[in-house]
């Protein structure tokens, strides 16, 4: 019923019904509707039927790519927790095989559950590695500099996050890229903040619109920021 009596898959409704309707095709303010709210999903499957038909190779590839992505996410997410990498691909390879994983990956509705999971796991690493590389102090950072470059004062700043010195002048306005660099980590931490806020909520987002247990991973961080908090303790630095 989800796809081949779903007018919202077979191209029979507007792409803005697909907001408005279950993941069976019936009005979500229905009394007939069963309430599961996935347009994510159901927007996969109308591409896929857009391209394809209702060929079920193709549902079932799509599947399958989203679960070899989901377990690569998988093995990045043990490196936090396992201390060698023959150690996480051991445990990522199980992840791929395990039995428990039949239905969500071999049934094509099953694509709920694998949308769900990557921008769950998603949500998840980019939060974990904008706390563990200090992303928020940064930001922080670079608002105290921008209110002293007002003063156009000189500051000079030993991060605690980094070994490295931030000095700012007069004739030499600190900026974004000048302060993340000193995190010394990968290009996407130069985004700002707010950016990186925006795309957590785009990501978490998804995930609430893939299936609704997605709401969850708001509670995930929420953990991962007080454990955080309780390891590092008062006054350390991340």
């Amino acid at each position: 019923r989800a796809i081949l009596t779903n007018p919202d898959v077979q191209l029979k409704t507007p792409v803005g019904d697909l907001f408005n309707n279950d993941y069976w095709g019936t009005p979500i303010t229905s009394p007939n509707s069963h309430g599961s709210y996935r347009p994510l999903t159901v927007l996969t499957f109308r591409l896929n039927y857009l391209a394809c038909g209702l060929k079920p190779r193709s549902f079932h590839l799509i599947n399958n790519l989203l679960h070899s992505a989901i377990t690569y996410l998988v093995y990045i997410l043990s490196s936090y927790v396992l201390p060698n990498r023959r150690a996480r691909l051991f445990a990522s390879l199980i992840f791929a095989v395990h039995p428990i994983h039949t239905e969500a990956v071999s049934g094509i509705v099953g694509r709920a559950d694998l949308l769900c999971t990557l921008f769950y796991l998603s949500t998840i690493l980019i939060y974990i590695k904008w706390i563990k590389l200090g992303g928020r102090e940064q930001y922080k950072y670079n608002i105290k500099i921008s209110i002293m470059n007002k003063y156009n004062n000189i500051y000079c700043h030993q991060a605690t996050t980094s070994t490295y010195n931030l000095c700012c002048h007069e004739k030499d306005r600190c900026s974004l890229s000048c302060l993340f660099h000193i995190i010394n980590t990968s290009e996407w931490t130069q985004l700002s903040g707010f950016k990186i806020h925006l795309l957590l909520t785009a990501l978490a987002g998804a995930a609430m619109i893939s299936k609704e247990t997605g709401v969850t991973v708001l509670l995930i961080c929420i953990c991962i920021e007080l454990l955080h908090n309780k390891v590092r303790g008062p006054g350390c630095p991340t």
